[in-house]
């Protein structure tokens, strides 16, 4: 009798302590991100939990990630804003996920473009000079 009673309070105490697992991953990296085309672009995945492998989906064009470090890298290709399911699962195939919002805006100038900043009936001010590759003021 006093066996099975044991033998019950340890298997319980077992389930008990399997649902607190200290090791449980939780992303910890911040959920917002922002790049620019053609720009490097690199985004640490973070979580506690002794993470060993980490997942990202659907990345935006041009960027990849690294599953064993959580790094997600590359060179932008094309302007989005895009909602990325971010993972950390650790040795015993305990997981988390969270939304990593990113950002990728088209920053770039074209060289050559002729930039310039009209006024109301869509002219130059009087004493400005041609605006050949030129960003006027304001």
């Amino acid at each position: 009798m006093l066996e099975r009673l044991v033998l019950l309070l340890t298997a319980s105490l077992a389930l008990v302590l399997s649902g607190c697992n200290k090791n449980t991953p939780e992303i910890t990296s911040p959920l917002i991100a922002t790049g620019t085309i053609g720009q490097p672009f690199s985004y640490r995945i973070t979580a506690n939990g002794e993470p060993t492998t980490y997942t990202a989906s659907p990345l935006p064009a041009g960027l990849s990630l690294d599953q064993n470090s959580g790094i997600i890298s590359g060179y932008p290709t094309v302007a989005s804003t895009s909602s990325i399911t971010v993972g950390a699962a650790n040795y015993d195939g305990q997981t988390d996920t969270a939304e990593l919002a990113v950002t990728i805006v088209n920053g770039n100038i074209t060289p050559g473009l002729d930039v310039s900043i009209l006024v109301g009936d869509g002219t130059l001010p009087p004493d400005s000079p041609p605006a050949n590759n030129r960003v006027a003021a304001f």
